[in-house]
């Protein structure tokens, strides 16, 4: 593919900083529903 070379230069911007860490942090909280629903689990988890 032939890209000119000002393309090439250019800074991604995928995601924020807020966005990764939200990700992070709604993976977790699905996790631990997750753990704390499935029958004859029970994690060391307390609940805030």
């Amino acid at each position: 593919m032939a890209y000119k070379p000002s393309f090439l230069d250019e800074k991604l911007n995928v995601f924020t900083f807020e966005q990764i860490v939200g990700y992070i942090e709604t993976s977790v909280e699905l996790r631990i529903w997750h753990l704390r629903t499935t029958p004859g689990i029970n994690p060391a988890i307390v609940a805030p």
